[in-house]
């Protein structure tokens, strides 16, 4: 049964030239930049395109309209739409694509090397087109159809990021969480120093790419407390109260937390912001800084957040000096801190599925086929012994089992 993805059953009957609209940048979701793709249809004239009845989106399947009459009969939870593909050659190119043209066709593409390096101490590269195939502009298996208008509803959607913070967030901890255990007192100084680098870099992450403000103390002040919460209101940093909730041109809810974000402290019993007496849920894009550690006469000398990805909306790099900031919680009612000041700042936001892992000492070690490996040794990343067989044995395997096929 063809459906128009045997290359037997594809002729090539009209050549039609087209534009489409493109976001911002790869899978963004804002077009403020008026961007504009050009592409050429090579295909069939005509196809029809296979219909879920419950949600009025393409069930995977077309035909072309020489494989089969207007009378076909299709599936009883489906129906068929006709597509003419000079006049829609956009839609056509969307729900014929059967191969992944991403990479392929000698396109323009644009490297971008990243902050963070492997385990060689060579910076991680992230490479895409400079301009996305159709395919990878819109989410084909997004767009719906109107059956009692009899029409297709646009514009199309936009594909949406395939990784958000997320889950890189999700990622960080629990390879901080595992990591924990690698470190001991018994150790080679050398091997734990590299254990001890790998979790900062993980702690250093959202400041690595942009997620993240970081405070700098310039003044330290006076009669501050450990444990002072000093909270920088979100308009201070540039963001409007009504941004709560609304997309980001990442598509994410600005102020939901993402994973872990503003966690309560299970030691001071903190929520979500800290002036909250409880955990709303309504967000917020405020900064909490808290004081960690005091001098003479409470100067402040150290401070750390929570909000760990709080900036991760805001794309451009910031500086704000002294900036501005209210106590709201202290770590000793009988003290009053007054003076301090800080400078927030924060660098440019790296997109969330261009990001790259800091890579453990267990990196340094081939996996079963021999590539840098974030699980790496006998096991390979499968965490199973391959049939007793060592790296070498196993190179171009298809399988992790040790067989050949």
């Amino acid at each position: 049964m063809g459906h128009g993805l045997d290359a037997q059953n594809r002729k090539n009957e009209v050549e039609v030239q087209f534009s489409y609209d493109m976001p911002d940048a790869y899978l963004y979701q804002t077009t403020t930049e008026g961007k504009v793709g050009t592409w050429t249809y090579k295909g069939p004239k005509e196809m029809w395109v296979f219909m879920r009845k419950a949600d009025n989106k393409r069930s995977g399947e077309i035909r072309y309209s020489y494989e089969i009459e207007d009378d076909f009969v299709p599936a009883a939870h489906e129906y068929m739409v006709k597509v003419n593909c000079e006049e829609n050659p956009l839609l056509c190119e969307l729900m014929e694509v059967h191969q992944d043209t991403l990479m392929l066709e000698g396109r323009e593409h644009v490297t971008e090397t990243l902050p963070q390096k492997d385990i060689n101490g060579n910076y991680f590269k992230h490479i895409e087109p400079k301009v996305p195939t159709p395919d990878h502009t819109y989410d084909r298996d997004a767009i719906t159809y109107d059956p009692v208008a009899k029409q297709w509803n646009t514009p199309y959607p936009f594909l949406k990021p395939h990784v958000g913070w997320d889950e890189i967030k999700r990622t960080r901890w629990s390879q901080l969480s595992w990591s924990d255990s690698h470190v001991s007192d018994d150790m080679p100084e050398s091997l734990a120093n590299e254990w001890k680098q790998f979790r900062q870099e993980l702690r250093d992450l959202p400041e690595t790419y942009g997620a993240c403000w970081t405070p700098t103390i310039t003044a330290g002040g006076t009669g501050y407390s450990v444990g002072d919460h000093l909270l920088v209101d979100a308009s201070v940093l540039g963001y409007s109260a009504d941004q709560i909730g609304t997309l980001d041109d990442l598509s994410a809810p600005m102020g939901q937390r993402p994973g872990f974000d503003f966690e309560a402290d299970p030691n001071d019993g903190e929520q979500w912001k800290p002036d909250a007496s409880t955990d709303v849920g309504s967000g917020s894009l405020d900064v909490n800084i808290i004081v960690t550690s005091i001098g003479q006469d409470g100067a402040i000398t150290g401070v750390r957040t929570r909000n760990a990805f709080n900036a991760r909306h805001m794309k451009e790099a910031k500086v704000i000096n002294d900036v501005a900031y209210t106590i709201v919680k202290t770590g000793d009612s009988s003290t009053t801190g007054t003076g301090a000041k800080f400078k927030l700042e924060k660098k440019v936001r790296i997109d969330p599925w261009k990001v790259r892992m800091p890579q453990s000492p267990k990196a340094k070690q081939p996996g079963i086929w021999g590539e840098n490996d974030q699980f790496p040794g006998q096991t390979g990343r499968y965490g199973a012994a391959v049939n007793g067989m060592d790296a070498v044995s196993t190179l171009g395997d298809n399988v992790p089992d040790g067989s050949s096929s």
